[in-house]
Order: C-alpha cells, then sequence, then structure tokens
C-alpha cells in the first residue's frame, strides 16, 4: 500500500469499527481518539511516519496494538492493566514510547501473549551525544627545545720554541689539544733543525 497523508479523525466517530488495518504505509501524523469505537479490537498501523503520543483513552475492548516501526511516536503507553484486561499483543518495538516502571505493569505485560518492547523505560533521562569541539585557529606543533650552548673551551697558548744561545729557529702556533706523540714529533723536528744550523755556522768559520 502506498496510503499518505494524516489518518482522518473521523475514524475514531465509527461505533462499529472494529479493526483498523493501516500497517506500511506513508502515513503521516497522529493516531487519532477512538472514543466513540467502543468495539474497536485491532489496531495495526506499524511501518509508518506517524508522531506524536498515542490517544490516551485507548477502548476497553481493544486485545491488539501493533503500532512499531514509528520512530516519532512519543510518550508513555496509554494503558492500564485494570481496564484493558482483554490485551494479548502490543508491539511497540523501534518506537519512542516508555513504559511505565512498575511492579504491576511489568507483571501486565509479562502475561500478553506478544509483546515487542521500545526498551525505554519512563522516567529514563537520555544523554544527548557530545558535539566535539573544532578549534577556530590551527594548532601550531610543539616546538623542540633548543640544548642550551655550554661555555666555549680556551684555547691553549701559544707556545714559542727557541733554540737558545747566539741563534735558533722559534716555532710558534697552536697545539691544541695533540696527544703525547704529536709532541714527541715536534720535539724530533726541532732537534734536527738545531742541528743544522750548527752545521751551517761552523762551515761558515
Amino acid at each position: 500500500n502506498e496510503l499518505t497523508g494524516d489518518i482522518p479523525s473521523e475514524l475514531g466517530d465509527l461505533t462499529r469499527l472494529q479493526h483498523l488495518l493501516l500497517y506500511d504505509n506513508e502515513l503521516t501524523g497522529e493516531v487519532p481518539e477512538f472514543s466513540e469505537s467502543s468495539r474497536l479490537v485491532s489496531i495495526y498501523v506499524n511501518g509508518n511516519n506517524l508522531s506524536g503520543n498515542l490517544p490516551p483513552d485507548l477502548p476497553q475492548s481493544l486485545t491488539s496494538l501493533v503500532v512499531s516501526d514509528n520512530p516519532m511516536l512519543t510518550g508513555s503507553l496509554p494503558l492500564d492493566p485494570m481496564v484493558h484486561t482483554s490485551m494479548s499483543s502490543l508491539d511497540i518495538e523501534n518506537t519512542g514510547i516508555c513504559v511505565p516502571d512498575t511492579t504491576e505493569f511489568e507483571e501486565w505485560l509479562g502475561s500478553l501473549f506478544r509483546f515487542g518492547d521500545s526498551g525505554i523505560t519512563c522516567g529514563e533521562t537520555t544523554l544527548e551525544p557530545l558535539t566535539p569541539i573544532v578549534p577556530t585557529t590551527p594548532v601550531q606543533p610543539p616546538q623542540q627545545p633548543v640544548a642550551p650552548s655550554g661555555p666555549e673551551t680556551p684555547l691553549p697558548p701559544s707556545q714559542d720554541t727557541s733554540s737558545g744561545g747566539g741563534g735558533g729557529c722559534a716555532i710558534s702556533g697552536e697545539i691544541g689539544t695533540g696527544n703525547n706523540a704529536s709532541r714527541g714529533i715536534l720535539f724530533n723536528m726541532l732537534v734536527v733543525m738545531s742541528a743544522l744550523i750548527a752545521a751551517s755556522r761552523r762551515k761558515k768559520e
């Protein structure tokens, strides 16, 4: 079926109405009241787009109430265990209809031949999902810390080496932090150069 629009409220004035079968359509609006339909036995309006609350005064003669798959139906289930004693089939699955949280009502539901629960108990608080906060300005990545620079290592003072006596050869410069082998090589060079200078002087004499 592809019925659309609201369920006519005039249906509630039909005194001889016994079965209302309007399931699996595209009906919208609220379920009308059936205050004059004292013979109404079954209401099947599942699989539509109905909204709002169920009518508060459902007929005492009602044995089947199937309103499942109408997610926009809300409010408390308007049935009284002491009044609707003939009820055998109730389906409110996939709706927003809540069930009263009383022992009497639970026992009454347990006595039904068929019961499709919405999973909602009246009085429960439904928490709204949190909305993520989106930053208005881009977040800059943290900068890597810069290691503090230590004090500079002072350079060793210049070393002057002379041959002594009347003449010789002087070598100046920064030796740095050389090892013992480097110092030995430098000492040998000085000795050789001193010997060459002394030999040159003897030839001139």
